[in-house]
C-alpha cells in the first residue's frame, strides 16, 4: 500500500502479507463459492437462458459477502453483458434535461457520456450496483428490525420484553408508516456513521479530497461528513420507495450557488388536495430530526417557515445559534440525488426485469419529484440535480496515484487483510491463538478443516449491515475473528520480522533494520485498525440484541481517538435504551466531537424527560 511504507517496498510488502497469512493458516484454500448462474458459453439463444443468467447474476450480487473483494466484479459484469447482448432495450427513456444545467466539468464524465450505452460498464456499473444492493440490504433490515429486535431483546432478558428504544421519540404509532420508516433509516445512519468534520478526509491519515467517499464506502467505513450522511440516508430511503430530497439554501457569500442544508422527506398529506405534500426535515450534522411544535414530532418545512421558534429550539445558547432562520427558508431549492447510474437507460431496463426478492431501485426521476412538489409553498418550482454525486465521480476520474494509494490503504483492513477463519469452531474464546501458538508458526500442524483465508473485518461488516448477527455464520463470528489481542500482535511482529530479515541480504545493516521496522509497524497497524473497528461493531450488535452489559463493556473497555466519538455515542444510546438517562446525559455533555451540538441538544431534551 503506497501510504503505508516506501514505494519500492510495495512488492515485498505484498509477499510478506501473503506469507503471514500462510503461516497462520496455510494457503491451500483461497477459493470462494462458485459463481452462481454461470454461463453455458456461446451466445444466449433463448429468453429462458437469459432469465437464468440474470437470476444467477443478481444472486451473486446479493451475496457478495461470500466473495473476497475483487473476485465478483468480472463475473457479474460479464454475465450482465451476456444477458443484455442481442436484446432490444424497450423502455421509455430520454436523457435527463437537467444535466445540461450542470457545469461542463461534471457532464464530461464518462458515466454521464455513456447514459445511452446498452453494454454495462465495468469501471462504473459494478460499483453502482454493489452500492444499490447494500443500500437495499440495509434498508430492508431497518424496515424489519423492530420485530427482530423485540424477539432478540426478549431472549436476552429471559423472556421479558425489555426496553426497545430511546425515550426521545420523534414519531408515534399514529404517524404515517412512511414517516416512521424514514425516521428509522435516518436514525440508523446516525448510529452507524460517525460524524467527521467537513474537511475530512483531507485531515485524516489518508489524505483524500473532501467529498471523496461514496455511500457504500461511508457505511463500510462507518465514518462520514454531514454530506456523506445525507447522501446515505437519501439512498436508503430510495430503496424503500421513499422520496427524500436535499434542500438547498441561497448562500450570501456565493449568490450564484446553493448551500445544501438538510434532507427532507416528501410525504403526501392525505387530506384535501391529494397532490399536496409536506417536507419533513432531518439534520445530519446534528444527528437529529428537527422537532415540531412543542418539541413533538418532526417539523415540516412549512412549520419551520411559519415559526422561527422551531429553529431556535436548536440554539445551544445566545452565542451558539443554529445557523438557519425561518427567513432563510422562504424559497428553498429541492436538490435531487440523480447520479448517472440512476439516469442510464441500461439500468432502467435492468430494473424493469427484476422482481421478487431481487427487486432493486435503480432509477430516479427528477421530473416525478418536481411534479409532486408542484404548488408546494416555499419550494422553487423547478428541482435541480444535487451536484455532490457528480463531484465525487469527477474526483475519481482524475489520475492521481496518491489518491488511489490512499483510498486503497484506508480500505485495506476491510478489503485486503486476510486472516484464517476457523471453519469448525466459532467461539473466539475457544479458538484463542494463545492456546495453540505452534499453529501460527507451523502451518503443517493445522487440521485439514481449519484456516480458510478470508478478510474477516470486511465480511463481518457486510453481514452486520445486512442484519445477520449469527454467531455461527454471521457478523459476530467474523468480527471476533478480526480481533487481535496484544499477544496476537506480538506474535505477528515476531513472524514478520523474522521473515523480512530472511529476505534482505544485509539484515543487520542499520538502514535495513529501519526499513524492516517501518514495514512491520505499518502491517501491525492494519491489524490494530481491524481489531478496534471489530470491537466497536460487535458492541453495536450486542446493543441491538439487547445484551446491554456486554455492549457497554465493548464501548468502555478500550480507548481510541479514531473511534472515541462513535464509542461514546453508542454508549449513550445504550444507556438511553436501559433508561439510564443520567448516565447518558453525562456522556453527551462531555462530548467534544463534531457532533457535540447535536449531542448537547439530546442531553437537554433527555433532561426534560428525566424531570417528568
Amino acid at each position: 500500500m503506497g501510504l503505508m511504507y516506501p514505494t519500492d517496498m510495495r512488492f515485498i510488502g505484498t509477499v510478506v502479507a501473503t506469507f503471514l497469512v500462510c503461516m497462520f493458516a496455510g494457503c491451500g484454500d483461497t477459493s470462494t463459492s462458485a459463481g452462481r448462474g454461470a454461463s453455458r458459453g456461446g451466445a444466449i439463444a433463448t429468453s429462458q437462458q437469459r432469465a437464468e443468467i440474470l437470476v444467477g447474476t443478481m444472486e451473486t450480487l446479493f451475496n457478495l459477502d461470500e466473495y473476497e473483494f475483487g473476485q465478483a466484479e468480472q463475473l457479474v459484469m460479464s454475465r450482465l453483458n451476456q444477458w443484455v447482448r442481442g436484446q432490444e432495450i424497450k423502455v421509455p427513456w430520454r436523457r435527463e434535461p437537467r444535466l445540461d444545467e450542470l457545469p461542463s466539468r461534471l457532464t464530461n464524465l464518462r458515466a454521464v457520456q455513456s447514459l445511452n450505452d446498452e453494454s454495462f460498464l465495468y469501471e462504473h456499473d459494478f460499483a453502482f450496483l454493489r452500492e444499490a444492493v447494500w443500500m437495499h440490504h440495509i434498508a430492508d433490515h431497518v424496515r424489519t428490525e423492530p420485530r427482530q429486535s423485540e424477539a432478540r431483546r426478549s431472549e436476552a432478558n429471559n423472556g421479558e420484553p425489555g426496553r426497545t428504544e430511546s425515550p426521545l421519540r420523534f414519531v408515534s404509532p399514529d404517524d404515517p408508516e412512511e414517516l416512521r420508516l424514514a425516521m428509522r433509516l435516518f436514525d440508523w445512519t446516525i448510529r452507524n456513521v460517525q460524524l467527521e468534520v467537513e474537511a475530512w478526509p483531507e485531515t485524516s491519515s489518508y489524505k483524500l479530497p473532501t467529498r471523496w467517499h461514496t455511500p457504500y464506502e461511508t457505511v463500510l467505513l462507518g465514518r462520514g461528513t454531514a454530506s456523506d450522511r445525507a447522501w446515505t440516508f437519501i439512498l436508503l430511503a430510495r430503496q424503500q420507495g421513499l422520496d427524500v430530497v436535499m434542500l438547498g439554501l441561497g448562500d450570501p457569500d456565493k449568490p450564484d450557488q446553493l448551500k445544501p442544508w438538510a434532507p427532507a422527506l416528501l410525504l403526501a398529506r392525505g387530506e384535501g388536495d391529494s397532490t399536496a405534500v409536506d417536507l419533513y426535515l432531518f439534520d445530519p450534522a446534528l444527528g437529529l430530526p428537527i422537532p415540531g411544535p412543542d418539541g413533538r414530532g418532526i417539523a415540516t418545512l412549512a412549520q419551520a417557515v411559519a415559526d422561527d421558534a422551531l429553529l431556535r429550539q436548536l440554539d445551544l445558547d445566545e452565542k451558539r445559534l443554529y445557523p438557519v432562520k425561518s427567513e432563510d427558508l422562504q424559497q428553498v431549492a429541492a436538490l435531487v440525488e440523480a447520479s448517472p447510474g440512476y439516469l442510464s437507460r441500461r439500468m432502467k431496463f435492468l430494473e424493469s426485469r427484476l422482481g421478487g426478492e431481487q427487486r432493486l431501485v435503480l432509477t430516479a426521476s427528477p421530473q416525478a419529484i418536481e411534479e409532486k412538489l408542484a404548488g408546494a409553498a416555499h419550494v422553487r418550482p423547478k428541482v435541480a440535480l444535487w451536484t455532490r454525486p457528480y463531484e465525487t465521480l469527477r474526483l475519481r476520474q482524475t489520475e492521481n496515484q496518491a489518491w488511489v494509494d490512499a483510498a486503497q490503504a484506508e480500505l485495506y483492513p476491510l478489503q485486503g487483510l486476510l486472516r484464517p477463519i476457523d471453519s469448525t469452531v466459532t467461539d473466539r474464546k475457544t479458538t484463542s491463538r494463545r492456546e495453540d501458538p505452534s499453529e501460527w508458526v507451523n502451518p503443517q500442524q493445522r487440521g485439514p478443516a481449519r484456516g480458510r483465508l478470508r478478510v474477516p473485518l470486511g465480511v463481518g461488516r457486510m453481514l452486520q449491515l445486512a442484519g445477520n448477527y449469527d454467531h455461527e455464520t454471521g457478523a459476530i463470528r467474523y468480527l471476533q475473528q478480526a480481533m487481535a489481542s496484544d499477544e496476537d500482535q506480538a506474535e505477528i511482529i515476531r513472524i514478520l520480522t523474522d521473515d523480512l530479515r530472511s529476505k534482505f541480504p544485509r539484515p543487520d545493516d542499520p538502514a535495513t533494520q529501519q526499513r524492516i521496522n517501518q514495514i512491520v509497524e505499518s502491517r501491525v497497524g492494519e491489524f490494530r485498525r481491524a481489531d478496534q473497528a471489530a470491537k466497536l461493531w460487535v458492541g453495536q450488535i450486542k446493543a441491538e440484541q439487547g445484551e446491554y452489559p456486554t455492549a457497554i463493556n465493548y464501548f468502555t473497555s478500550w480507548e481510541n481517538p479514531l473511534w472515541q466519538p462513535h464509542l461514546n455515542y453508542s454508549l449513550t444510546r445504550t444507556y438511553e435504551a436501559q433508561g439510564k438517562l443520567a448516565e447518558a446525559i453525562d456522556v453527551y455533555r462531555q462530548d467534544d466531537s463534531p457532533q457535540r451540538p447535536g449531542n448537547l441538544l439530546r442531553a437537554r431534551w433527555l433532561e426534560k424527560v428525566k424531570m417528568k
